[in-house]
């Protein structure tokens, strides 16, 4: 390898002729040059040599990794081990050291392994000690606080005025409300909401998504209810020319039997029919009908 910089002598002033003479001086730049392009033994350049043809770019890329290869190489590394590829030009770092020191408090404990993993797990006994009225969740914005045991053995959700509140199916063995805790706005669309019915020769009523539907007959129509639940009560507004025909159609695709307990339709245009409808199973129903009274 060339010594690095070739000093040219260019002399005391113009014309001194105490400088390197030109040939001399265009050796030193042709060794710098070879240095330049990749000649490994520059230095020694002879004069009849050829200078290296590798790329420019290749060269100064090339230095470039060996010196900040070197840089990881010949440094301090703690808990990484640093490869240098000089055929790729890449460096590899491997964290192959574990979590060595796990500071759990009070409650918890700390496991080491493999691999840089820790696990904390939340313990029993003594570590955590829990008051009534202390363990609190916030769900969706919401405050969920655990009540003291009412001496049946049971751990109640406190009354906070939560607006929502779901239990999923087959979660809890025993469960309670405290007194009054549910309101109409606590109940489904299917025992709260109202709505209309798109006009139609067969209409299919989702007793699931409302409770009231109103409807105005302009042609002979059947009424199919859907989702409808055992036990529930359904009602429809019905006013139009109920001489058109209308008939009480299936129960959650059943066939249905339709057992009416009172009343009939009055066909006046402007009268409103209102049928009451008692899932007893889902493929029947008792029904009843009324007007208001004139």
């Amino acid at each position: 390898m060339a010594t690095g910089q070739q000093n040219i002598n260019i002399g005391t002033a113009d014309n001194a002729n105490d400088g390197d003479v030109l040939r001399a001086a265009f050796r030193k730049v042709r060794k710098m040059f070879a240095e330049i392009y990749g000649d490994a033994d520059a230095e020694n350049l002879t004069d009849t040599e050829t200078v290296p043809s590798t790329s420019f770019d290749t060269h100064i890329t090339e230095k470039i990794e060996d010196t900040v290869g070197a840089m990881f190489s010949g440094g301090t590394q703690t808990n990484v081990t640093v490869t240098y590829d000089d055929s790729d030009g890449t460096i590899d770092l491997n964290v192959s050291a574990d979590i060595t020191d796990v500071n759990a408090g009070a409650g918890m404990t700390g496991v080491n392994e493999g691999g840089g993993a820790a696990t904390l797990n939340v313990i029993g006994g003594d570590g955590i000690t829990v008051n009534a009225d202390e363990v609190e969740a916030t769900v969706d914005g919401t405050t969920l606080e655990l009540s003291a045991s009412d001496g049946s053995g049971a751990i109640r959700i406190k009354d906070l005025g939560v607006s929502t509140a779901k239990l999923a199916a087959d979660s809890v063995t025993n469960a309670k409300m405290a007194d009054d805790a549910i309101d109409h706005d606590q109940l489904a669309a299917r025992y709260t909401e109202s709505g209309t019915l798109t006009d139609g020769s067969s209409i299919t009523v989702d007793t699931g998504a409302k409770n009231i539907y109103s409807h105005t007959i302009t042609q002979a129509t059947t009424f199919n209810f859907t989702n409808a639940a055992i036990g529930q009560v359904h009602t429809l507004v019905i006013t139009g020319d109920a001489s058109n025909g209308i008939t009480l159609g299936t129960i959650n695709t059943n066939s249905a039997t339709w057992n009416k307990i009172s009343g009939d339709f009055d066909e006046a245009n402007a009268v409103k029919n209102l049928i009451e409808i008692k899932f007893i199973s889902t493929s029947e129903a008792w029904y009843q009908i009324s007007q208001v009274a004139s």
